[in-house]
C-alpha cells in the first residue's frame, strides 16, 4: 500500500466512463483499497474545458454557506440581515481564495488536450493499494493521462486500461 498522497488522471473516450470509473472508485474506497482524497471530472466540449469537483465550494456555495452563518450570527446582535451580508461576501470570497485538493488550474491545462467529447477521471488518492486499483482498472477503456505512482504502478495502471475483459 502506498501511503502518500498520489495523483491518477484517466482520459476515457467520453465523460460517462469517467463517472462510471468515479462510481468504481468509491467502492474501492468503501472496500478500503484506496482512500479517496479528491476526485474531479474534467470534460472537453467544442474546446470548453469544464471541472465538475467533488469537493471544491464554489463562489456561490460558499455565499449561501457564509450568509445562514451571518444572519445567525446577526441575531445575536439582533442584525440579522446585515450578519446575512457580511457573511456572505466572507463566505464567498473564502470560497474564491480556498482551493482544496487538486490544482484547478493543471487540470484545465490537462483537459485542454483531450480531445472534443472526451472526459478525464482526476483522483488524489491518499493511500492506495495499486493492484487493487489496476485490478478494477481492468473493467475500463482509457489511458493514462497523468501518474504520480512510481513507474511499476503506472505501467500497471496502462496494462490494465489497455486489456479488454
Amino acid at each position: 500500500m502506498t501511503s502518500t498522497a498520489n495523483l491518477l488522471a484517466i482520459r476515457f473516450d467520453e465523460p460517462l466512463k469517467a463517472q462510471e470509473m468515479l462510481i468504481a472508485a468509491l467502492r474501492l474506497q468503501k472496500r478500503g483499497s484506496i482512500t479517496i482524497d479528491d476526485a474531479a471530472i474534467v470534460t472537453n466540449e467544442e474546446g470548453k474545458v469544464r471541472i465538475h469537483q467533488t469537493k471544491d465550494m464554489n463562489t456561490g456555495q460558499g455565499a449561501a454557506t457564509g450568509g445562514w452563518f451571518g444572519a445567525l450570527a446577526g441575531l445575536l446582535f439582533l442584525q440579522p440581515l446585515i450578519g446575512a451580508a457580511l457573511g456572505a461576501a466572507i463566505g464567498g470570497l473564502w470560497a474564491k481564495l480556498r482551493d482544496i485538493g487538486i490544482d484547478d488550474d493543471r487540470m484545465r491545462e490537462m483537459g485542454e488536450s483531450l480531445g472534443n467529447g472526451e472526459g478525464a477521471l482526476f483522483l488524489l488518492l491518499e493511500e492506495a493499494y495499486p493492484t487493487h486499483l489496476a485490478r478494477e482498472l481492468q473493467r475500463f477503456d482509457g489511458m493514462v493521462l497523468h501518474s504520480t505512482f512510481d513507474i511499476t504502478d503506472t505501467e500497471s495502471f496502462e496494462v490494465a486500461l489497455a486489456t479488454e475483459l
